[in-house]
């Protein structure tokens, strides 16, 4: 029956469904609905780094690459604890930014907590060109460095 719709029907169905949990559900329970509700569930892609842990952020980034292709949002949270150092934060950042599709990203939330560094900023800057907004109290020291610098006229 669900066959017989046409895909946009399907997609309203799957998009006004807001909870991951059930998205996740759909996912797993129908054929049909998996290639319709996969990039919704995974569009909007947000990190507790100390909730998820490191297993679960590495497994994010190695997991399905046909999923992370859906990323089109990615969020991380974080609080300084014992569980996890700053450097393991940015370094599990700088992995799964690094494990996204080029250009794919078109909104990225840096946890105000941390202090990006200037390989995190290029990072961002050779891999998510398409960048369309830039969340978070960061300062990205190159390209401090870079904007502050006297512009030179070609020769």
């Amino acid at each position: 029956m669900l066959e017989e719709l046409p895909r946009e029907h399907l997609k309203l169905v799957v998009e006004y469904t807001k909870r991951p949990s059930h998205l996740k559900s759909i996912c797993r329970v129908s054929r049909t609905l998996n290639p319709v509700a996969t990039p919704v569930l995974y569009s909007d892609v947000k990190l507790d780094i100390d909730k998820c842990g490191s297993r679960k952020i590495v497994a994010f980034v190695k997991s399905n690459s046909r999923s992370r292709a859906f990323v089109r949002a990615l969020a991380f949270q974080y609080v300084d604890s014992d569980t996890t150092s700053p450097s393991l934060a940015l370094n599990l950042i700088k992995a799964t930014l690094r494990m996204l599709p080029s250009n794919s990203l078109r909104y990225f939330e840096m946890p105000s907590e941390l202090q990006a560094d200037d390989d995190l900023f290029h990072t961002v800057a050779t891999t998510q060109q398409r960048l369309e907004k830039l969340v978070g109290e960061v300062t990205f020291p190159a390209l401090l460095r870079i904007m502050s610098s006297p512009f030179k006229e070609p020769e």
